[in-house]
């Protein structure tokens, strides 16, 4: 379910290939294990349509050859169950990450901790 006014929105994978209005700021958080497609797949379409929105891929228990995939993906890979503020922390990287170096003059500028 996707709502304009929540800052977290669930959209299936086919959902998002379609979407035509992604949010400027925003990151995805895509599990590996879907159906239709896996989360590598769902990622790789994106990117091939230009999306290029801050993403990391969740799982649980990866194999040594998905660790190899997801980083070649050059996205980070968040294992379950989140401990900490391990997941937090992955966020605010990419919109860190997403924003660029601050320019002079703009030192805190992005996200707030």
């Amino acid at each position: 379910m996707r709502s304009k006014d929540s800052p977290f929105a669930s959209i299936r994978a086919y959902e998002l290939l379609n979407e035509t209005d992604l949010p400027a700021k925003s990151c995805l958080l895509i599990d590996y294990h879907m159906p239709v497609m896996n989360g590598l797949e769902l990622l790789a379409r994106l990117r091939d349509r230009g999306i290029s929105i801050p993403a990391m891929v969740i799982t649980s228990q990866p194999s040594h050859r998905l660790r190899e995939r997801i980083a070649a993906a050059g996205v980070p890979l968040v294992e379950k169950p989140f401990l900490g503020d391990i997941l937090v922390d992955h966020i605010r990287d990419a919109f860190r990450a997403d924003a660029g170096p601050p320019s002079e003059g703009s030192a805190g500028a992005g996200i707030s901790q």
